[in-house]
């Protein structure tokens, strides 16, 4: 709080502190009021002997969520979001990686000015994710989140990706693999005979597999 300058000049109901826990609360409640998720919070306050303490309005959270603005709430983010699964957790890790996923999640926001012109995707919001990724993790990604940029982008943490593409991209054969497998690539989709099927004699993408999985390999 005295980093940001965003301490308190007088006792108040809400003071930045309690602002942050309560910005907190509100995420684990999404579907509560204001007052409601307050009253969870400090609700216990009440039962406090001699305690004259109400939850305050909606007006009064507001009015401490633009006072607090959103440094103090991005550095306690950076400071403390780690991943929470240990090395016992089940199912948390494959050969020794974390394994991590990426997906998008609605929240609802004022109808203000400030937020109208706010209109950034969940691909532009997940590239500042992709500078978190270490070598050690795994990433799964639903198709939403495929493209060139944010594939590159990621892969360049040395994390092993493992994406789901559009239905319409159309991949090509690169080589069989001793295990019965095939590699595909999506270089060149509008392309009808792509390089690695012309060194083989091949026209389009039209080879049979020899599994009904396939997979494309992140080459760095």
């Amino acid at each position: 709080m005295a980093t940001h300058g965003c301490r308190e000049r007088r006792v108040r109901k809400l003071p930045a502190h309690v602002v942050i826990y309560l910005l907190i609360a509100l995420c684990l409640y999404p579907d509560d009021d204001y007052e409601e998720v307050a009253e969870k919070l400090t609700g216990m306050l009440a039962l406090v002997p001699g305690a004259r303490w109400q939850a305050p309005t909606r007006g009064a959270v507001t009015q401490a969520r633009q006072r607090l603005g959103t440094g103090p709430v991005k550095e306690v983010f950076q400071q403390i979001a780690r991943p929470s699964a240990t090395a016992s957790t089940p199912g948390a890790w494959l050969n020794r990686r974390r394994v991590m996923a990426i997906d998008g999640f609605v929240l609802d926001l004022p109808d203000t000015a400030d937020v109208a012109g706010c209109w950034a995707g969940e691909q532009t919001l997940a590239f500042s994710l992709y500078r978190q990724l270490t070598a050690e993790m795994p990433l799964t990604g639903d198709r939403g989140f495929s493209s060139f940029p944010a594939w590159n982008q990621a892969r360049h943490s040395g994390a092993h990706l493992l994406w789901r593409v559009q239905a319409g991209l159309r991949p090509y054969w690169l080589r069989d693999l001793a295990d019965g497998y095939w590699p595909t690539g999506t270089g060149w989709p509008s392309s009808p005979n792509p390089p690695a099927c012309a060194a083989r004699g091949r026209t389009g993408c039209a080879r049979p597999p020899a599994r009904a999985e396939t997979w494309v390999p992140s080459t760095r």
